[in-house]
């Protein structure tokens, strides 16, 4: 935190430097990592909000002031400017540096004034803002956003990432050094500041600040919001209370509860907790999205170690707390084995729930799937309309051609592959609600003659069903033809146990639903087909993207969605669907596959893709 030779160092005051790392909350450690608190959107955002709030009160703000000095007089205060201006003010709260505090006070200064601020010492140091990764380490997998390194002379360099400590998002690297042992190449900007050093009489003069604090009518602070809200309270005269740091998590009265159900009930449990209110974050979207993120992280570390350990059992729980819970969800997981009247209750469940329901979240087209964006500005609208196109090249389909869609949803391929192309198209689906609103769609505009959707028993594929798919598509496909499939993958490594075993989606969103792994259906592919792969294509980042586009338009929609019936749990249920997904891509530990099939001596396929 400070650059200085290590033997400085161990003259600070230890109080002094824990409170730091408390308040900056660098004592919280997580894979090796320091878990510092960042302003949200950097200090520019909380700036701008207080000027606007400021500025709201009539509140007047002067910038590029050179003051002189600072007198007082009967009334107040006189603040004297470089350029010979002075303004006069009741009250003043001096927010600088100790030693500059003191130069403007000048002979006015008291003796407690003078001991108290003068105790506390600076140290100047030259700051680089430039691009050279020389000054990070050599394995970019050990850079944190705090890099320090020892130079031949015994001094101290300390380069902070801006990447990472800001969440810029460049594939240029900005790095800010202070004190280089020599210049770095691509420098941006060079300036000079004097940075606190926290010594023993520093800290105890800090303690002693409350003895001049409002005595003269002034009040000093340097150290951000928390002393510039003690150095006011002090001129009115109020209790000084001092501010904690927020917390990240905000646990209710039911705190007890969230622990029990997680313990009882390992990850259903979270999810169960989090559905009730047990708990919530600050910051709604990225708290939960980083918790996410951080249960994923520990999995994955710790799976490597299990490896060689015995495999968990169909349902054993990670905790064995959670045994009884982890098999009363193994049996209802069982117990919803597909077969045509389970299959067609699991699908309604989800995709009956309401036409309008959907509308609320999804963009114009209606399309249910990942969508595949040019830059994160792009519409969703547009962004899904460019998958569409896509599935339409890869399968090159023509005016000649007959499609058949397995899964249509609400028509919108549909709509677009015959406007395209004029081809003809029948679409299955095993939704009710799906097929009314496809239908009306297609007769909406005049493409009756050329659109078919059905109400059909294609099961909804599982394990146990996936060879028997792939001969189903394989038997309904033209010699010539090509079957494009767009599917959500798991990891080969977990998708055993996966398969084995329920989790929140298929105890609340898609009850009997199983992802596969890739190999499961290339191997389904080759022991029930003639078909070969032809291309393969992973856009799971883009489903992050598309997935948080319809968390941020569900929670957009909240009221219109309440207003149709559903509950706070039903809103905290799906809020939780969409994060909880999103997490696996973003994470890169979930994919979404397409894939373009056909049999071996197509020349449709032509020069590829």
């Amino acid at each position: 935190m400070w650059s200085c030779p290590s033997q400085r160092v161990l003259g600070f005051s230890a109080s002094s430097v824990l409170s730091f790392f408390r308040k900056h909350n660098l004592l919280q450690v997580l894979f090796s990592r320091t878990q510092p608190l960042i302003v949200n959107g950097r200090s520019q955002s909380y700036f701008n909000k207080v000027r606007e709030d400021l500025e709201s009160r009539s509140c007047r703000i002067k910038t590029n002031c050179h003051v002189k000095s600072i007198s007082s007089f009967d009334r107040g205060y006189r603040v004297l400017e470089v350029d010979g201006s002075e303004e006069m003010y009741d009250r003043i709260i001096v927010g600088i540096h100790a030693p500059d505090a003191l130069k403007l006070l000048g002979a006015e200064a008291t003796h407690e004034e003078s001991r108290i601020l003068g105790a506390f010492q600076y140290v100047s140091s030259d700051l680089y803002l430039h691009c050279d990764e020389s000054f990070m380490p050599c394995n970019s997998s050990t850079w944190r956003a705090c890099n320090i390194t020892r130079t031949r002379s015994g001094s101290v360099c300390v380069t902070y990432w801006l990447n990472l400590l800001q969440n810029i998002e460049s594939t240029r690297t900005f790095l800010v050094t202070w004190n280089p042992s020599y210049v770095p190449d691509h420098v941006l900007l060079k300036w000079n500041t004097n940075h606190f050093v926290p010594t023993v009489a520093a800290s105890k003069a800090s303690l002693e600040l409350d003895q001049i604090q409002g005595k003269r009518g002034s009040g000093f602070h340097e150290d951000g919001f928390q002393a510039g809200k003690a150095a006011a309270q002090s001129l009115l005269g109020n209790k000084i209370d001092p501010l904690m740091n927020p917390k990240q998590m905000v646990l209710s009265w039911t705190e007890t509860g969230a622990h029990l159900l997680v313990a009882t009930e390992a990850d259903l449990g979270l999810a169960d907790a989090y559905i009730n209110g047990c708990f919530s974050f600050v910051y709604k979207r990225e708290g939960l999205l980083n918790l996410f993120l951080i249960l994923i992280a520990s999995r994955d570390a710790h799976r490597s170690s299990c490896r060689n350990s015995s495999r968990r059992g169909w349902w054993t729980p990670l905790l064995f707390t959670a045994g009884v819970a982890s098999a009363k969800y193994f049996l209802r997981h069982i117990s919803r084995k597909n077969s045509v009247t389970q299959t067609r209750q699991n699908v309604s469940q989800h995709y009956d729930l309401s036409n309008d329901f959907f509308s609320f979240f999804l963009d114009k087209s209606m399309t249910y799937s990942s969508a595949i964006f040019k830059d994160e500005e792009e519409s969703l609208e547009e962004a899904q309309l460019r998958k569409i196109n896509l599935l339409i090249h890869k399968a090159k389909v023509g005016l000649d051609d007959e499609v058949l869609e397995i899964g249509s949803g609400w028509g919108s391929l549909a709509m677009e592959v015959v406007k395209q192309t004029g081809c003809k198209y029948t679409g299955v689906t095993q939704s009710v609600e799906q097929l009314k609103y496809a239908q009306r769609r297609v007769k909406e505009a005049g493409l009756e003659d050329r659109i078919t959707f059905l109400l059909e028993m294609i099961e909804e594929v599982g394990h146990e069903y996936m060879d028997e798919f792939f001969g189903c598509c394989e038997s309904l496909l033209a010699e010539n033809g090509i079957f494009v499939t767009q599917f959500i993958s798991i990891p080969e490594e977990r998708y055993d146990e996966y398969r084995r075993s329920s989790d929140f989606i298929k105890e609340y969103i898609f009850p009997g639903g199983c992802l596969p792994s890739l190999t499961r259906i290339t191997s389904a592919m080759s022991a029930a087909s003639r078909l070969c792969i032809e291309h393969v294509e992973n856009i799971g980042y883009h489903y992050y993207t598309t997935l948080i586009r319809w968390r941020d338009n569900f929670m957009a929609n909240k009221d219109k969605i309440l207003a149709l019936g559903f509950d706070e749990k039903f809103i905290r249920t799906w809020e939780y669907y969409f994060i909880y997904c999103a997490a696996g891509f973003k994470s890169r530990t979930l994919g979404d596959y397409q894939i373009v099939f056909s049999r071996p001596g197509n020349t449709k396929m032509g020069s590829g893709f």
